[in-house]
């Protein structure tokens, strides 16, 4: 395995219960195999949940007393892909693409449609010559867009994934479906935050940033446990330094270990998407290299 093996080759394209689609699928380009992910409306084909292989490198990475609070069941941990790839290029596309999206919307008569939903991508795709500047961001490698098709790429590859207590994963990314901070720097702001406030024994403080992180503004029991298990689990780390050293992620944070500038400048949890297209790119490169980076940390480790 290397820093770009996808995990989805280990669902979507499982060989062992149908060699010709695992074979078909593993020549697919890169966006393609992206694509037939989003299309896919069996949950069982989330790397997340079902990929042995991820299960794998995180019995062999992880220092075992850390997974004790992640534990699914005795054989797997839950885990989390830790930045969204769709939400941000959705943002980016219609953002920049004002007049396409509105010419998309009216083309297929979908006024309050949501882009890029699976049917939309599907009929996108199946229409690409009508939109040049959607095909050149996601089906050409141009110079000024390289970065988002290869961040694309690493969607699915170990350095966008961690292990997490139960349902970190649904909670931190946003109500709903809007999953507006699903990027994981934001998730390490309000951790860190957390680390700093227990430091200074500001107890409410890091349970409101706790509840704040999780998106979890009603209290009953349901939520006080999914916020206890997070307690727990980052309890065991006993510093933010740690917390990030045994999750493998320096590449988010400087020397100090505060929260990279690079990632602050361009965003925040109460602004979560970036300003302009020229921050947007820059974000896409900045994710790119984290993924990469943190990739190689893991498995050289």
């Amino acid at each position: 395995m290397d820093i770009e093996y996808d995990f989805t080759n280990d669902t979507l394209g499982n060989e062992k219960i149908n060699k010709e689609s695992y074979d078909k699928y593993q020549k697919k380009e890169r966006f393609e195999k992206y694509l037939e992910y989003r299309l896919s409306s069996n949950n069982k084909k989330d790397p997340d949940n079902y990929s042995n292989k991820l299960q794998e490198v995180y019995k062999k990475k992880w220092d075992n007393i850390y997974l004790k609070t992640c534990k699914k069941d005795k054989n797997s941990v839950f885990s989390d892909t830790m930045t969204s790839v769709q939400t941000l290029i959705s943002h980016f596309y219609i953002e920049n693409n004002p007049d396409e999206w509105k010419k998309y919307k009216e083309k297929f008569e979908c006024p309050n449609a949501k882009f890029p939903s699976a049917i939309s991508m599907n009929n996108m795709m199946s229409k690409i010559e009508d939109y040049p500047n959607f095909q050149n961001i996601f089906l050409k490698e141009e110079k000024e867009y390289k970065d988002i098709v290869d961040l694309i790429s690493l969607y699915h590859t170990i350095g966008n994934y961690i292990p997490v207590p139960r349902d970190f994963n649904s909670c931190r990314s946003g109500p709903g479906k809007s999953a507006i901070h699903d990027m994981f720097d934001l998730t390490l702001m309000r951790i860190y935050e957390y680390f700093v406030f227990k430091e200074e024994n500001k107890e409410e403080a890091a349970y409101n940033t706790l509840k704040n992180l999780l998106h979890l503004t009603t209290k009953n029991e349901k939520n006080e446990n999914i916020i206890q298990s997070t307690r727990l689990w980052l309890k065991q780390y006993e510093t933010f330094e740690n917390f990030v050293k045994k999750n493998y992620l320096q590449a988010y944070v400087e020397e100090d270990y505060t929260i990279k500038k690079e990632f602050t400048d361009i965003h925040n949890w109460n602004s979560p998407f970036p300003k302009d297209k020229n921050s947007y790119l820059k974000y896409f490169k900045l994710l790119k290299d984290a993924i990469k980076s943190r990739g190689k940390l893991i498995l050289e480790n």
